[in-house]
C-alpha cells in the first residue's frame, strides 16, 4: 500500500500553495480537488486532510465517485490541533454598520423597546433580495408546494451569538386559539364533509378563514402591513404543523383569511400564533427583515457589546456527497445553512466527533451500506438530527449502518412535528449508546426490518404533541424482526401534552420490546395499535398514568365499526405494503414464517391467521403502577390470541422501586424470577 498522502489547510494559506504543513492550502475546496488528482492517478494512496483551526465560509463541498477512497486507500478529512474547525454557510456581519433606530423609523415600534431595537442596512453589505428570498412556508405539515410562484424554500436566519432568533411574532411564547372558523377552505381529510376528493391534484387550492378573538382582533389594529403577517399553527392535529400568509385581515367581523390550505382542515381552539410583523419586534432575540428597504432589525438576545451576528446565506447543503466509498470527517463543525449540513451516499463512510448546529434543515441524511455516525453533537437544527438508511428489504440484507453515542439535542426548532432526532430506514441498522433530550416531538423513528434500537437515554421529548411517540413506528404488516432493547425513557410528554412512550401504530406488526424502562410518560408508556406479532416483556414502567394500551383496531374497525377502517383485501393502504414484499417466499418465509402465513380470509375473522387480528401477541414479566383501571388496558382478542400473564401491577412505584433508582426491590424480583436484570449501567453514552 502507497504511503500516505497529508495535506494541510489553515486559514491563513493560499491556495496557491502546496498543502505541506508549511504551506497549507487556504480552504477545503482547494483540498478536494487535490484529493481528486490523487485519487484519479495512477498511483493511489490513503490521503488525511488535515484541518487547522478556523472558521472557513464555504458554499457547497461537493465530492463524487472521483474523490471516493478504497478500503486500502481510505480518505479522512479531520480537525488538526487545538481549537475549533468551522465549516459556515453563513456571513458574519459586520458589527460596526448597527445602528440604532432613526424618529422616522421608530413609530412602529414599541415606544417602550425602541432603543432596544438596532438596525443594519444589508446592501451595504452586498446582500441582495435574491440572497434573502422571500418569507417561505414552514411546519412539517405545510401546503406551499401547491401554490404557483416562488412559495417554497427555506428561510434565511439570524444568529445571534450562535443562538437562533425569531421572527418578531405575537404573542412572543406559546400560542393563542382560533376563535371560530368562518371557511374550512379545501383540505384533503377532515372533516369529512368538507374533505375534497381532488385535493392531492388540486393547484392554489383555496385557504381557510377563522375568527379571532376579540383582544387578537384589537391587537392587530396596531400592525401597518397586516398582509404581510404570516400564521403557524396546529390548525387541525397537534401532529400537523404547518403555516400560511395572511391574504387579508377583516378587522369589523374579526375574520383573517389565510393564503394556503390545510390539509387536514381547521378547527375552533386549535393553537396558532403569527409572525413576520415588525410592529411585534418587542422581545430579546426576534429579528424582522424589512424586504423592500433590505433593513435588518434586530432586538438583541443579551447585552453583549461585541456579539457575533450571523445571517444565513447558502441554500444548499454544506457537504453533498454521492457515490463515495471510504471517506470519514472527524472533528468538524458544521454550521449555518438553510437546508441540512451533510449528505453523504455511499458505504463505509464514517461522520465521527462532529458538531452540526444551527442549520434549517438535517444535520445529516446518510445513505448506503456499513456507514457510522458517532461521537457527534447535534443541535439548534431546523429539522431532525441523523437520518439514515441502509439496507435491502426486498432481499432481507442488512445495511449494517450504526449511530452511536451521539448527543442529538434542541432539535425540530422550526418544524415541530414528524422530525425526529434519529431516524432510520430500510433493514439490519443498529442506534445505541445515544442521547437524546429536548424536543418537541419524536426522538426515534424507524421503518423497515431488523433494525436494533438499544442502550439509549431519551428525555424531555415530545413536549408539544399528544398522539406521538418518543420511539415511533407505524402502518407496516411487513415490518417484522425490529427490537427496541434496554433504553431508559425519562419525562416524556409534560402538564400540557400526553404522547407515548414507545409507539407502535396502526397494526405495525413483528415488533419486539424488551428491557425498557420508562419513568414519568404522561401519555402510554406503550401504545400498541393492533398488529400481529407484537412483543412487550420485561419492561419497567414508572409513574406512568397509563402503563400499556394493547388495542385490537383493525379487528375492531371490521367487527364492530370501529374508527379504524382496513382497506379490502389487495386494495391499497395496509395491504399495497404487504404485497410488495415477497412474504410468502425465501428468504422472508424462512426468517418470518408466521408472516408468510398471513390470509386474508375475511370469512373466518377468527382465524389466527386472518391479516386483521392481533395474533401470537405476548404482554409478560412486565412491571409497573397503575392507579386507573384502564391505564393498563388490553383488547380481549389480544389476550385471545396472545399471551398475557406474569405482568405485575402495584398502586405506586415506591412499592416495586428503590427510592430514586430504577433498581426493583428485592423481594419483587423474588415474586417474579423470570424478571430478567437490565443493564442500567450501559444505558447511554459510552463514556
Amino acid at each position: 500500500m502507497s504511503k500516505c498522502k497529508e495535506i494541510y489547510v489553515a486559514t491563513y494559506g493560499s491556495d496557491e500553495n502546496v498543502g505541506s504543513f508549511e504551506a497549507p492550502f487556504a480552504t477545503p475546496q482547494r483540498a478536494i480537488d487535490e484529493v481528486k488528482k490523487i485519487m484519479t492517478s495512477a498511483q493511489k494512496s490513503p490521503v488525511k486532510v488535515y484541518f487547522h483551526a478556523g472558521e472557513y465560509n464555504i458554499k457547497t463541498l461537493k465530492l463524487t465517485s472521483m474523490h471516493s477512497g478504497t478500503k486500502d486507500c481510505p480518505i479522512e478529512y479531520k480537525a488538526f490541533g487545538d481549537g475549533e474547525v468551522i465549516f459556515n454557510g453563513g456571513m458574519t456581519l459586520d458589527n460596526s454598520q448597527f445602528r440604532h433606530l432613526e424618529t422616522s423609523e421608530s413609530e412602529r415600534i414599541n415606544a417602550e423597546v425602541r432603543d432596544k431595537i438596532l438596525v443594519f442596512d444589508l446592501n451595504k453589505a452586498g446582500i441582495t433580495k435574491e440572497m434573502i428570498g422571500p418569507v417561505y412556508a414552514f411546519g412539517a405539515m405545510n401546503s406551499a408546494s401547491k401554490y404557483d410562484g416562488d412559495t417554497v424554500g427555506k428561510n434565511c436566519e439570524i444568529f445571534w451569538n450562535g443562538k437562533r432568533m425569531t421572527m418578531a411574532r405575537y404573542p412572543n411564547k406559546g400560542f393563542l386559539e382560533i376563535a371560530g372558523v368562518y371557511e374550512i377552505g379545501d383540505c384533503g381529510q377532515f372533516p369529512e364533509h368538507n374533505t375534497n376528493p381532488y385535493y392531492g391534484n388540486m393547484r392554489n387550492p383555496k385557504g381557510g378563514t377563522i375568527f379571532a378573538d376579540r383582544d387578537t382582533n384589537e391587537r392587530i389594529k396596531t400592525w401597518k402591513e397586516p398582509e404581510k403577517a404570516w400564521m403557524f399553527g396546529y390548525f387541525y392535529w397537534d401532529w400537523a404543523d404547518a403555516s400560511s400568509p395572511i391574504v387579508k385581515v377583516d378587522t369589523e367581523w374579526r375574520r383573517i383569511f389565510m393564503k394556503y390550505s390545510s390539509y387536514y382542515g381547521i378547527r375552533k381552539d386549535a393553537k396558532y400564533y403569527f409572525f413576520n410583523i415588525l410592529e411585534e419586534l418587542d422581545s430579546p432575540g426576534e429579528y424582522y427583515i424589512d424586504r423592500d428597504n433590505m433593513l435588518l432589525y434586530v432586538y438583541p438576545s443579551d447585552d453583549s457589546c461585541d456579539p457575533t451576528v450571523t445571517i444565513s446565506l447558502l441554500k444548499d447543503v454544506l457537504v453533498d456527497a454521492h457515490d463515495i466509498s471510504y471517506v470519514t470527517f472527524d472533528g468538524i463543525t458544521f454550521e449555518c445553512t438553510r437546508n441540512d449540513a451533510v449528505h453523504i451516499n455511499g458505504n463505509n463512510c464514517t461522520v465521527k466527533n462532529c458538531k452540526v448546529l444551527n442549520i434549517y434543515g438535517w444535520a445529516m441524511r446518510i445513505f448506503g451500506s456499513n456507514n457510522t455516525i458517532c461521537g457527534c453533537d447535534i443541535s439548534h437544527t431546523g429539522q431532525g438530527g441523523i437520518s439514515f438508511v441502509g439496507g435491502d428489504r426486498k432481499t432481507l440484507t442488512p445495511g449494517n449502518c450504526l449511530a452511536e453515542n451521539n448527543y442529538v439535542h434542541d432539535w425540530a426548532e422550526i418544524d415541530l412535528t414528524a422530525t425526529a432526532g434519529i431516524e432510520t430506514a430500510g433493514c439490519g441498522n443498529r442506534i445505541a449508546h445515544n442521547e437524546f433530550k429536548n424536543a418537541p416531538q419524536m426522538a426515534i423513528y424507524y421503518s423497515g426490518n431488523d433494525h436494533v434500537i438499544e442502550y439509549n437515554y431519551i428525555h424531555e421529548v415530545v413536549q408539544m404533541s399528544h398522539d406521538a411517540g418518543a420511539i415511533y413506528a407505524g402502518r407496516d404488516w411487513s415490518a417484522y424482526g425490529n427490537v427496541i432493547r434496554y433504553n431508559i425513557l425519562e419525562n416524556v410528554g409534560n402538564n400540557d401534552f400526553f404522547p407515548c412512550g414507545i409507539y407502535w401504530d396502526d397494526t405495525l406488526s413483528g415488533q419486539t420490546a424488551y428491557g425498557n424502562i420508562l419513568k414519568h410518560v404522561t401519555g402510554k408508556a406503550f401504545l400498541v395499535g393492533g398488529g400481529r406479532d407484537n412483543t412487550l416483556e420485561n419492561n419497567i414502567m414508572i409513574d406512568c398514568p397509563s402503563p400499556i394500551l394493547f388495542d385490537d383496531r383493525a379487528r375492531d374497525g371490521l367487527l364492530n365499526d370501529g374508527w379504524f377502517k382496513v382497506a379490502p383485501a389487495h386494495k391499497g393502504g395496509l395491504w399495497n405494503t404487504l404485497d410488495g414484499f415477497p412474504v410468502k417466499e425465501e428468504p422472508w418465509s424462512k426468517k418470518y414464517p408466521t408472516l408468510a402465513n398471513v390470509n386474508d380470509n375475511y370469512a373466518d375473522p377468527d382465524d389466527p391467521d386472518f391479516a386483521l387480528n392481533p395474533s401470537r401477541a405476548k404482554v409478560i414479566n412486565n412491571i409497573c403502577d397503575c392507579k386507573d383501571e384502564w391505564g393498563f388496558f388490553i383488547a380481549e382478542s389480544v389476550k385471545k390470541f396472545g399471551t398475557v400473564e406474569n405482568n405485575l401491577i402495584f398502586n405506586d412505584s415506591d412499592e416495586y422501586i428503590e427510592d430514586g433508582k430504577y433498581e426493583l426491590k428485592a423481594e419483587v424480583k423474588r415474586s417474579l424470577p423470570q424478571f430478567k436484570d437490565i443493564p442500567i449501567d450501559k444505558i447511554g453514552i459510552n463514556k
